[in-house]
């Protein structure tokens, strides 16, 4: 019995990593690429809008509002390391203002993404 079920999920698996695959880059990613077609960098922009692709469509506000909900996140991340490397690094003299200025430049960056998004 065991045998059996190994074999049919041997048989199985491929069919259905196929099947996923083609869904995952069928029709669903032609809107990601018709949208991230104008960036500088499409392949990032691909990867990072393709969760979106689903919702937004061909509706070009929601294509922007996604993107600025990624920057966010991203900026967020960097913000998050450059704090813990003021609190836990070594930094001094014009280094650390350097690094103070770098926190407060994408911590203003943040505030103006939020804005953007309407999220005062």
């Amino acid at each position: 019995m065991a045998r059996a079920s190994k074999l049919v999920l041997m048989l199985l698996l491929p069919a259905w990593m196929k099947l996923l695959c083609t869904s995952a880059s069928g029709h669903g990613n032609s809107y990601v690429r018709d949208a991230c077609s104008v960036t500088h960098y499409p392949d990032v922009c691909i990867h990072s809008l393709a969760p979106f692709s689903q919702t937004a469509k061909r509706n070009p506000t929601t294509w922007a509002r996604a993107g600025v909900s990624v920057s966010v996140g991203e900026a967020k991340i960097v913000v998050q390391y450059l704090i813990k490397l003021k609190r836990y690094g070594s930094m001094r003299g014009r280094n650390r203002v350097a690094l103070l200025d770098c926190i407060d430049c994408f911590q203003n960056t943040l505030d103006n993404l939020h804005k953007s998004l309407g999220c005062d």
